[in-house]
């Protein structure tokens, strides 16, 4: 990154856009060098990123340690950040999150230019509210509203602890593009169950088979976030019931868990008895042959 660009980017109106959605007395708590550097430090790390792919870095000084997140706007980013850095037992001070429209030349994905999106324009992850977007795109480059977040953390990370929670973050990161990209893949997936259920074969038989439908409505409602799915049918293997996983059925976050009980009887068995252990199917029945088992990966909204 060249101090020409640095000298022309970093200037006090972007330095006040970057705070501009932090009270005023949390701001006044830093003084304005300390405020500014850390706006430095994250444009450094954010000058050059790759199409689709996350810049995650951490600073340390006296006492404290600052995660630095650039990546493409989406929804449930802030949530999944600071809930896997509670889970890596990391106390939060502060918290920053601007966004800005963000055009990059396209060869080497260098920014060109940055601009605020504006609160009041853009909350994360709805990009459809900026309808002048095409006017930012020039020849030879790729505009797209970007999530800048800064996370302060009340300790000094060791090099060992900066590289887990590194690791770590890059892997949440993943799991929310993933998310987001088949949801509404999953939710259509979810209604079609829904509204198929109540043609089961001996559907008559199955006395929670309507509450089930409902649930699935209920869920698909924008009560619950769709983290995966896969299909799983039930068959006998030695006298035992298991369940094995439909190849190509895993959309979401559980495409990462690969072919696992796609033909092993004892991880499928795994996978069964866990399903039983989650939720109380039918008060024990079994479903009827042929009809395939669902597991939609959940979560409550704000735990995603």
């Amino acid at each position: 990154m060249s101090e020409s660009f640095m000298d022309a980017t970093l200037t006090p109106k972007l330095v006040s856009e970057y705070y501009s959605q932090i009270a005023t007395e949390d701001v006044a708590a830093y003084r304005p060098d300390e405020l500014e550097s850390r706006v430095a430090a994250h444009l450094e790390i954010g000058y050059e990123r790759e199409a689709e792919s996350p810049n995650v870095a951490i600073t340390r000084n006296n006492g404290i340690s600052v995660v630095h997140i650039v990546t493409d706007d989406m929804p449930f980013l802030v949530d999944s950040v600071t809930a896997a850095l509670v889970r890596l037992n990391s106390p939060i001070q502060l918290v920053v999150h601007p966004t800005f429209v963000v055009s990059r030349k396209a060869e080497t994905g260098e920014i060109v230019k940055i601009s605020h999106a504006g609160l009041q324009h853009v909350a994360s992850g709805d990009t459809a509210a900026l309808s002048d977007l095409s006017t930012l795109i020039s020849a030879g480059t790729e505009t797209h509203v970007e999530s800048w977040i800064s996370v302060e953390l009340a300790r000094e990370l060791s090099d060992e602890q900066a590289e887990e929670f590194v690791e770590r973050l890059y892997s949440v990161l993943g799991d929310v593009r993933i998310a987001v990209k088949d949801w509404p893949s999953m939710l259509d997936r979810a209604k079609d169950i829904a509204r198929t259920l109540p043609q089961t074969a001996h559907a008559e038989q199955i006395a929670e088979l309507p509450q089930a439908a409902e649930l699935l409505d209920w869920m698909a409602d924008g009560q619950f976030t769709f983290l995966g799915y896969r299909e799983y049918d039930l068959e006998s293997v030695n006298g035992e019931d298991v369940l094995v996983a439909r190849a190509g059925s895993r959309p979401g976050t559980h495409a990462r868990l690969g072919n696992a009980g796609a033909t092993a009887p004892d991880q499928a068995r795994s996978h069964y008895r866990s399903r039983q252990e989650r939720t109380d199917h039918h008060q024990g029945q079994r479903p009827l042959n042929g009809a395939p088992w669902r597991v939609l990966g959940l979560r409550r909204r704000q735990e995603l």
